[in-house]
């Protein structure tokens, strides 16, 4: 049953979404990629690495269980206050992406039939969050602010309440919640409850907030021990060749 079939108003049935009937339709994702990571190391001041080890969790495919398809490539700006990225290739195939510091995404985000997400499409996602990156319209922030008990209890019970992997104590590796596409204000300031990561995504046509909860301790370790840790990045440097020109 090609995927195609669930677009438009139609519901998928429930085992749609455990079925992915042409994987191979991501296969372009790889060298569409590649061709990307070229043209910005062509256009920008970075340093290039490749190998394996680069990203412990981008490479940790066992959830998924995936195996690498190749080694992983990372682009580090020669200006440390621009934002780096690293990319791991899976033999899906698609694509996980570090932006920064913290922020990952996969490319498909699922894959199975009833997401019915394209190459294409997945594609133009992808290029959004990297040109906003490059400009400088990246922002990564934690915040540190430990909820009362009573508090915690309150939302548990209003179903407001998102349970973090590894308990009150302890961390996962991911700490991953819900991404939201929102109008919110920038991140600075910003005031809500509870330890959580914040990202943001600005450009042209993109806006985006991405929040998730976090636990408190996994917080307090990020940020050192302060009330909060935010990294405006900033633009991507060019190569001096291309500075003159303006390229």
């Amino acid at each position: 049953m090609p995927f195609e079939k669930y677009k438009g108003n139609v519901d998928p049935p429930d085992e749609a979404y455990s079925r992915v009937t042409n994987p191979e339709r991501f296969r372009p994702l790889h060298d569409t990629m590649l061709d990307m990571l070229n043209a910005l190391e062509t256009r920008f001041d970075v340093e290039r690495v490749e190998g394996y080890g680069l990203d412990d969790e981008l490479e940790d495919t066992e959830l998924k269980r995936l195996t690498l398809a190749r080694s992983s490539i990372a682009l580090k700006p020669a200006d440390p206050g621009a934002a780096p990225i690293v990319v791991a290739f899976t033999d899906f195939p698609g694509l996980g992406i570090r932006f920064g510091r913290w922020y990952r995404d996969y490319f498909p985000g699922c894959g199975c039939d009833a997401c019915d997400e394209s190459a294409d499409g997945e594609m133009e996602r992808l290029k959004e969050l990297v040109d906003s990156l490059t400009s400088g319209g990246f922002r990564e922030a934690v915040f540190h602010s430990p909820r009362p008990l009573l508090s915690a209890i309150v939302d548990k019970l209003k179903g407001d309440w998102a349970p973090v992997e590894g308990g009150y104590l302890g961390y996962a590796a991911s700490d991953v919640g819900e991404m939201v596409m929102d109008e919110s204000p920038p991140i600075k300031g910003e005031s809500m409850r509870g330890s959580r990561c914040v990202t943001e995504f600005r450009g042209p046509s993109l806006r985006m907030t991405n929040r998730h909860p976090m636990n408190d301790a996994r917080a307090l370790e990020l940020t050192g021990g302060n009330p909060s840790l935010e990294l405006d990045w900033k633009p991507w440097p060019l190569r001096p060749e291309n500075s003159q020109t303006g390229a």
